[in-house]
């Protein structure tokens, strides 16, 4: 029942994802901000992440530099950016996944790193790794379900909050994409 309970969550936010998607392209996505902790929503995240992970014998650790703060964000979208980049980093490691979230933080800014020692990706792909319905085409990627559709998403909810992601990648030494 777990598995079920994962998996219709998991085609839920793909739905949802289509439908936000739509909504960005047409300028109508609803934002609401509001006062939220960044370690509850990283380590909530993390949580939901934890038996998709674990049933491929992987794990997800989180390391924090600095304090807790407060982020002024839409608690909602905020949470998908980060299932989408945990559920992407579990999806693209052949073997047991080692995800990493590493949390730095500062009086000025806050930086998060989300690293995984997955199949990694060319200079080509990570130029466009961010575009609407973009999915590589060599590889073994074609394994992976999925519409192209997750990392635009999290580009444009980290765009709409006046952040900044980027993604640093090499084929078969894995992915890390970090948001400031």
């Amino acid at each position: 029942t777990g598995i079920i309970k994962d998996e219709n969550e998991r085609m839920l936010r793909q739905v949802e994802t289509v439908l936000q998607m739509a909504q960005i392209d047409k300028g109508e996505i609803k934002i609401n901000k509001e006062n939220i902790g960044l370690k509850e929503v990283i380590e909530s995240a993390a949580a939901s992440m934890q038996l998709p992970v674990q049933q491929r014998e992987g794990h997800i650790t989180i390391h924090w530099e600095g304090n807790d703060v407060q982020i002024y964000a839409d608690p909602n979208h905020i949470m998908n950016v980060f299932i989408n980049l945990l559920d992407n980093a579990n999806k693209y490691s052949p073997e047991a996944p080692a995800i990493r979230i590493h949390v730095y933080s500062d009086l000025s800014k806050v930086t998060i790193a989300i690293h995984d020692k997955g199949i990694g990706m060319s200079k080509e792909v990570t130029k466009r790794v961010f575009e609407t319905f973009f999915r590589a085409t060599s590889g073994n990627i074609h394994d992976v379900k999925g519409f192209g559709l997750g990392l635009s998403y999290v580009k444009a909810i980290v765009d709409m909050h006046n952040g900044q992601i980027e993604v640093q990648s090499e084929l078969g030494k894995g992915s890390s994409f970090i948001i400031r």
